[in-house]
């Protein structure tokens, strides 16, 4: 393969993993899953959800979040890959 086409496949994914950690993985929120010390599962939160809805929904964000991550990061190692293939190439 041609040392241009590698390099222009490597920096793809490299904007295209930056791009996915920006939007999708970082800034992380709180993952907090507890409400409070003497709040029950079926407690309602001022928000209308339950306690145990609310560390549901908390422990989604979590997985998503750290799924997200490792794609772009994935991306980002795979771009790095491309690159270095050019680099033995030329």
């Amino acid at each position: 393969m041609c040392t241009q086409i590698l390099n222009t496949v490597g920096l793809s994914l490299n904007i295209v993993g930056v791009a996915v950690l920006f939007w999708r993985a970082f800034p992380q929120p709180s993952f907090e899953e507890d409400a409070g010390v003497g709040l029950e599962d079926n407690t309602r939160l001022p928000g209308g959800k339950t306690v145990a809805q609310q560390r549901d929904q908390t422990r989604a964000q979590r997985t998503s979040y750290a799924c997200w991550a490792r794609f772009g990061l994935g991306l980002l190692v795979a771009g790095w890959l491309f690159q270095l293939w050019a680099t033995w190439v030329a």
